[in-house]
């Protein structure tokens, strides 16, 4: 499940192109280990479904590259934050 206050981030650039895959960053509520990856393939299944092309998903604590996550910050553009 996504948290009650869900942080949902679309990464852009002009780099982006209609055909291009979408990028996803989300942050889960605290899960255990038997509930993290049905609820995050679940959502990744939603969100390939949704937008009928491939999604990359990841998630706030997946990121521990300083580089990817300077990148990420400067792209990401907030869809959903409670």
């Amino acid at each position: 499940m996504i948290s009650q206050e869900p942080t949902s981030y679309t990464l852009h650039n002009e780099r982006s192109a209609a055909c291009s895959d979408v990028d996803f960053l989300v942050e889960f509520e605290p899960l255990g280990e038997m509930e993290y990856a049905p609820n995050y393939f679940s959502l990744l299944r939603s969100f390939d479904t949704v937008f009928g092309r491939q999604v990359d998903l990841l998630t706030e604590t997946s990121i521990r590259n300083p580089y990817l996550r300077r990148a990420i910050d400067g792209e990401k553009v907030a869809l959903y934050a409670a």
